[in-house]
């Protein structure tokens, strides 16, 4: 109880080990880990050079059963057997459930390593809540005493005087070596989490849930769940490779969510994600453009420029801005009334996107949040010595980017030149604007055409971006620049004549650039494993096309 005969000549009084409250939230391996490497800001030595690592876990679990006192387990052992041993088996081993009912592998309680990440209080709570995998509530049909009894009795099973032997060295100390893992396999983990929704701030109760699982670009079959009262799911035993990474994705109110792409790495046994929804409305006043960027540049012997355009938006209501209707539009986008030729980035007209009488419409739902929302595009419009564009806004636009060749001009009131940029060793002229009201109309005028293309460094320095292009300290996302560059290049076969070194290194920055990107929140999750996958696989082909 922290009250041994040095505890007076301590100026910080150590912890009560014996007291109930303080055993039932410890956590065996964090203890575990205590005694290896001590607590010196309370003058407890290491004992990792001093004891064993079974001679640890012994002290560790003495330790703990300090706060328990002496309990008698044979009613605990017979309530087990009567409410829990349909599924986990007499014995704990986890092989007694019937087909359907648990939707992961049960564990085997038995083993040293099963139980040493979760506490008392966690098991308590799990026993009276049930989890997503299966596992029903019982906190309604047992009282709080059975429940604590059954506690005692499962950690019974997972540990006797020096079994610390079989615990693995992902538990920090242990000599099971990491061959016992699948053929393949590098980590096993509980992956858990909480679904809260981000209009109420409440957690989403009883919400089916889906674990998606992807090896590269391929995706495996997903596990599905279902949170708890408090919004929180867990799924057991779920396997990882190198390659193997999973998200979170809820549905709610017809729109669908995601959390962060995530791996666990060789030797993590756990795995914490976590994703946020939406009530909804159809108020669209919350919604504004961040960086309008504009990319114009002539198509050769076609008498038209090609406008590339990238609006990132951002919805500052606390509700997704949905459409009115099936088959009906979320944002909608005018076009100049010369444009034609219109092509989008992700999806196609008559899909993602609808035709109106003066643009297109996006159907998808804009969650709240910071640059949230991306819309990538391009439209042709008649070109010989000049050409005005003039292009409606329907969204406050806090600044306009534009970006045309060396040797073109821009003149707008609402623009001022920005300098120039060297983009893959030819150079760009950018123009900048300030804050355009909904309503009103973006006017320039261009003229001039490209000067000759150059490999000589600019005034501003020569980078090789290839998945994003920083101008005026503003960053284009991942989507117009490549994509921009694909549909040029598919018309003027201009990346025929790279070479392997050119593209591996054009590949290596459009990965690091889409890391940045998705780590800023700028690219869609599913997007981000996508283009990821489909990047590395690139990269492969060509190391391997190179191998003698």
């Amino acid at each position: 109880m922290g009250d041994g005969e040095l505890a007076t000549q301590l100026s910080n009084p150590p912890a009560a080990i014996g007291s109930i409250d303080l055993g039932r939230t410890a956590v065996p391996l964090q203890w575990f880990g205590m005694i290896t490497v001590g607590n010196m800001p309370r003058f407890m030595p290491p004992f990792g050079n001093a004891l064993t690592a079974t001679e640890r876990w012994n002290v560790t679990y003495y330790a703990l059963s300090l706060s328990q006192g002496a309990n008698d387990l044979q009613p605990a052992r017979a309530l087990f057997e009567t409410r829990c041993a349909e599924c986990h088996g007499p014995e704990g081993a986890g092989d007694s459930a019937q087909p359907g009912t648990a939707r992961v592998p049960l564990r085997d309680l038995r083993q040293p390593q099963a139980l040493v990440e979760r506490s008392a209080q966690d098991l308590f709570t799990l026993i009276g809540e049930g989890s997503s995998q299966g596992m029903p509530a019982l906190g309604t049909t047992l009282s709080d005493d059975e429940r604590w009894s059954l506690v005692s009795y499962v950690r019974s099973l997972s540990y006797a005087p020096g079994s610390a032997v079989a615990i693995g060295t992902a538990l920090a100390g242990s000599e099971t070596p990491a061959a016992t893992l699948p053929e393949g396999i590098s980590a096993v983990a509980e992956v858990s989490g909480q679904v809260l929704n981000g209009t109420t701030q409440q957690p989403m109760a009883n919400l089916p849930i889906s674990l998606r699982r992807f090896e590269g670009t391929q995706e495996l079959d997903p596990l599905a769940g279902l949170t708890d009262s408090q919004g929180r799911f867990r799924f057991e035993g779920v396997e990882f490779s190198p390659q193997r990474a999973v998200i979170i994705e809820a549905d709610y109110l017809g729109v669908s969510y995601f959390s962060e792409v995530a791996q666990a790495q060789a030797g993590e046994s756990t795995l914490e994600l976590n994703a946020t929804l939406y009530d909804t409305t159809r108020d669209a006043t919350g919604i504004s453009v961040d960086r309008l960027h504009l990319f114009l540049e002539p198509v050769a012997g076609q008498g038209v420029v090609r406008v590339g355009a990238l609006a990132l938006l951002s919805n500052s209501d606390s509700h997704a801005l949905v459409a009115a209707g099936t088959g009906e539009g979320t944002l909608f986008f005018d076009l100049p009334k010369a444009a034609v030729n219109l092509q989008m980035q992700e999806g196609e007209l008559g899909g993602r996107y609808l035709q109106t009488e003066t643009g297109f419409a996006d159907t998808l739902a804009v969650v709240p949040g910071q640059g949230s929302h991306q819309v990538v595009f391009s439209f042709d419009i008649p070109y010989t010595r000049s050409a005005k564009l003039e292009f409606p806004v329907r969204y406050p636009v806090s600044g306009e980017i534009i970006v045309v060749p060396d040797g073109m001009h821009v003149e707008s009131e609402a623009l001022q030149e920005s300098g120039a940029r060297q983009i893959e060793g030819v150079a760009y002229r950018t123009y900048s604007g300030g804050a355009l009201a909904a309503g009103q109309t973006l006017s320039l005028t261009l003229s001039g055409k490209p000067a000759a293309a150059s490999n000589t460094a600019g005034a501003e320095g020569n980078e090789l971006i290839s998945a994003a292009v920083v101008l005026g300290g503003v960053l284009i996302g991942a989507g117009l620049w490549g994509w921009w560059r694909s549909r040029r290049d598919d018309e003027t076969g201009a990346d025929d004549e790279a070479g392997p070194q050119e593209e591996r290194e054009r590949l290596l920055q459009s990965l690091a650039d889409l890391d940045d990107d998705n780590q800023a929140g700028r690219v869609k999750e599913s997007e981000y494993i996508t283009r990821r996958a489909a990047l590395k696989e690139r990269l492969m082909e060509l190391e391997d096309g190179e191998m003698p």
